[in-house]
């Protein structure tokens, strides 16, 4: 639903649309050129106890394994506190997602790279279709090196108040990339809307550590951080952290009240061990597309086998 601090109004766009009467209409706003990261508040947390994990399960067990077969800590248990992500690319794809049951739609052009943007007309095409409440959008923002801080009052004033904006941070190591990010979330309807990435082949891409970007999501009044990869043929996600070292992460964004989202060319087998980890999020796109090809189409049936791993995503948010 639609937090109570975000007023919803009628006016272009219909009611997912807000016009800062929040009293950020008089603050400088921020044209996007880069793609915006859309949701609602209505994230499932994951549980307070650190879970145990099998440290001595083996990254490539874990990559080609039966999801039936894979060791975790819990068993269905752990559904209730983890949901599925999944990655739209149009308008058809987005009507799919819902229509299938998906209750986090992210919209992405992968062919523009991990967080590629899509166009302004396909996020508002997607923005003005009659989404859940329950449901949460988001619309990857690009690079934050690539952003251009126009004054764009009547952009900024179409984007929903329900909705994150996700950007991240390659090639910002060394630059006040903070400085930038404050002034996109001071744009925003409400701070808690920016959500950073961090990138786990942090090495290849000249990005901030973890430990700088939780900071900064925190001081910024972050509700999210995500775990991606920039590279994508360099690996996925398990190619780079251990789980072991994804659960001290997991465990370190929550001392700081962040909830987290994991992705990274992860595989339909990569879900039971990640979720029981305890994020709040795992997102999907190449695993959930024809012949596994993040630039594909979306595919309905591994669509639906993506989201049998999530029962909770039957249910309403709150």
């Amino acid at each position: 639903m639609v937090p109570a601090d975000s007023p919803r109004h009628s006016g272009p766009g219909g009611p997912w649309f807000s016009n800062h009467s929040d009293g950020n209409a008089s603050k400088p706003l921020l044209f996007v050129h880069e793609k915006a990261f859309a949701d609602n508040d209505t994230g499932i947390h994951a549980p307070k106890s650190k879970p145990k994990t099998n440290r001595k399960l083996g990254i490539r067990s874990i990559m080609n394994a039966n999801p039936a077969t894979l060791p975790t800590s819990r068993k269905v248990s752990w559904a209730p506190q983890t949901g599925l992500l999944i990655s739209a690319r149009s308008l058809q794809e987005s009507k799919r997602v819902i229509e299938a049951g998906g209750k986090w739609l992210d919209l992405k052009e992968p062919s523009l790279g991990s967080l590629g943007r899509p166009s302004l007309e396909l996020i508002f095409e997607v923005l003005e279709l009659d989404i859940p409440e329950s449901v949460q959008v988001s619309i990857a923002g690009g690079e934050l090196r690539n952003w251009a801080l126009d004054l764009d009052h009547v952009l900024a004033a179409k984007l929903p108040a329900r909705a994150y904006l996700k950007l991240a941070l390659s090639e910002c190591s060394g630059t006040d990339w903070q400085g930038i990010a404050k002034r996109i979330s001071v744009a925003l309807v409400r701070r808690s809307q920016l959500i950073l990435v961090h990138y786990a082949d942090v090495l290849n891409t000249n990005a901030p550590s973890w430990e700088e970007v939780i900071e900064a999501a925190s001081s910024l009044g972050g509700k999210y951080v995500l775990i991606d990869t920039y590279r994508k043929e360099a690996g996925g996600l398990l190619e780079h952290y251990t789980m072991e070292r994804i659960g001290e992460m997991i465990e370190t964004a929550r001392a700081r009240k962040l909830g987290v989202a994991l992705a990274g060319s992860l595989k339909l087998g990569h879900l039971h061990s990640l979720a029981s980890l305890g994020p709040d999020w795992v997102g999907v796109r190449g695993a959930v597309c024809e012949g596994t090809d993040r630039t594909g189409d979306l595919c309905p049936d591994r669509l639906r086998e993506a989201l049998a791993f999530f029962p909770s995503l039957s249910k309403a948010g709150d």
